[in-house]
């Protein structure tokens, strides 16, 4: 569970570090890879987080990320991190 918080630090940082307001609301541990439901903030859109797709992977050590940007009823979408 360190790990998870530490990612959604890290992922907070980074957001902060790029002026793109975004928030980590959810997050689920899977086999696989790990889910992150992150909110974007009013004049956000899903593509300017995308464009971190290098810098997110790079920051939390993966070997591939996802990005599924069909936003959800509650306005969130997923990073898949592998």
């Amino acid at each position: 569970m360190q790990e998870i918080e530490n990612h959604i630090k890290i992922l907070g940082e980074l957001f902060e570090r790029f002026e793109v307001k975004a928030w980590i609301t959810a997050v689920e541990v899977l086999s696989d890879y790990t889910s992150f439901e992150v909110l974007q903030g009013d004049g956000i859109d899903v593509e300017d987080i995308c464009r971190l797709s290098d810098d997110i992977a790079l920051a939390l050590g993966a070997s591939h990320i996802e990005f599924l940007t069909e936003e959800r009823e509650d306005g969130t979408f997923q990073i898949k991190v592998y």
